[in-house]
């Protein structure tokens, strides 16, 4: 890969070498050369063997001896790393992972793998942002997230792709959406005839509002 990593276990070498030369490649997991065939005078891959590497800087010398014996060899270095990076950390968010009315551009915010590529699922939407190099990450919810997500619970859900191509497991957490503000109350009659009088000073009074909203009620 052009990052210089990757986490194809059987990775494919390019190189041109002399027409007739003998190729040898040490994959560099300590096995030593290993018969390539011959050369062509173009170009031409040589694939390593599938499961040959093991997670670490690994360093390829590709050498021709053409017939008269001379050797030329040619090196290339990468890490190989087929492990998965840990799951992304989601933080609190909105202050209590309840986004209301005024908390429609909250950040969501965590910490992953120094530079891994971030996948954010909200709802349908899969917002794409990079770690930084100590790992924290943030994006900016948009009104087409809030849309995505709906009203009421909500899981969010972030992966982490680190350099090599390895995708972490999902990590999550569980907030709750609630940005449509509530109609005005309603208040039922108080009594017969809006008027307390003495024998109803233990009157009930009642009324409607959106489900699950919290009333204030001021007396006086």
């Amino acid at each position: 890969k052009g990052d210089g990593k990757s986490n194809v276990a059987a990775p494919t070498v390019q190189f041109t070498a002399e027409a007739g030369a003998t190729l040898t490649i040490d994959w560099g997991n300590g096995s030593g050369p290993v018969a390539a065939g011959t050369g062509t005078g173009a170009l031409q891959s040589v694939l390593a063997p599938t499961g040959y590497l093991t997670n670490g800087i690994k360093t390829i010398v590709v050498s021709a001896t053409d017939s008269a014996g001379n050797v030329t060899t040619r090196t290339g270095s990468y890490v190989f790393d087929s492990a998965a990076p840990n799951a992304p950390a989601i933080s609190t968010v909105a202050g209590n992972d309840n986004i209301n009315a005024s908390e429609q551009a909250a950040a969501i915010s965590g910490t992953a793998e120094a530079n891994a590529t971030i996948a954010l699922t909200l709802g349908a939407n899969v917002r794409t942002v990079t770690a930084d190099g100590s790992g924290a990450w943030t994006y900016t919810l948009q009104a087409a997230d809030i849309t995505a997500m709906g009203q009421g619970a909500e899981t969010l859900s972030a992966t982490a792709t680190d350099a090599a191509g390895n995708v972490s497991a999902a990590g999550t957490r569980a907030i709750t959406v609630a940005t449509v503000v509530a109609g005005a109350p309603t208040i039922d009659s108080v009594t017969a005839d809006d008027v307390i009088n003495s024998s109803e000073q233990g009157f009930t009074i009642t009324g409607t509002v959106s489900t699950g909203s919290t009333v204030a009620l001021t007396l006086g």
